[in-house]
Parts: C-alpha cells; structure tokens; sequence
C-alpha cells in the first residue's frame, strides 16, 4: 500500500486478517524529539531503483516479492502504480479507475465496493 501500517493494520485486523503480510510505509516518532513524524517505506529508490508510479511504496516491486513466496492479492483503485501491480498479482480486486483498466487490459478483476468480499477471500487462505 501507499498508505501507512497504523490505520491500515486495524483495518486488517477488525476483519480478521491482522496476521497477514503487508507492504506499507511506517511512522513512528522523530528520534531527534522534534514534534511529527518519521516515515519510512519498504524499498529505497537508491538501490531499488524508482517506482514506475514514482510512489513512497512501489507497489510492483512488493507483489514480485510475494509472488515468489506465497498467494498474492492486490487491493487498489487506480493510481499510476496501481495498474502495474495489478498485472503482477495472483488475485486483484478493483474498483473505479482500476477497475476500468483491468476491463480494457483483459487483466482478470474481481469488483469491489467495500473490504469485506476482501477478506472473506483472504480468510479462505488461512
């Protein structure tokens, strides 16, 4: 995800699927006991070379990791990293712009509105 693990792993687990790898950014206090945030994403652009979505997470680069070790599902909308991802996942649920995309790419798409066809799909794995 683009988004960060502290509203996205409460979400996981109110559905029951708070065990379940997630590639997402983190925060976490400055160190330097500044007021805000620090934000620290998986992959660095130095050595991993820049997302193709110019994103913090590259969303490509963390389904090609998963690929390699397990099931992998893709959850997105219809940003720019979006549509390269959902090429790379085993399962992609999709709405708007995403889901436009999958339809015109032939790219298989299962439609969502809310998260809870999500995890009912992810639960049936665990």
């Amino acid at each position: 995800s683009a988004g960060l693990d502290f509203y996205i792993q409460p979400v996981l687990e109110r559905h029951g699927i708070g065990h379940i790898d997630v590639v997402c950014g983190s925060a976490s206090p400055r160190a330097d006991d500044s007021h805000g945030l620090r934000y620290d994403y998986p992959f660095d652009p130095d050595v991993d070379g820049p997302c193709r979505g110019d994103w913090a997470t590259c969303k490509c680069k963390a389904l090609e990791q998963a690929a390699q070790s397990s099931v992998s599902v893709f959850v997105g909308d219809g940003s720019t990293a979006d549509a390269c991802a959902a090429t790379k996942a085993d399962h992609v649920f999709a709405r708007d712009r995403l889901l436009t995309i999958c339809r015109t790419e032939d790219i298989p798409a299962t439609p969502f509105e809310d998260f809870l066809p999500v995890a009912k799909f992810v639960k049936a794995f665990h």
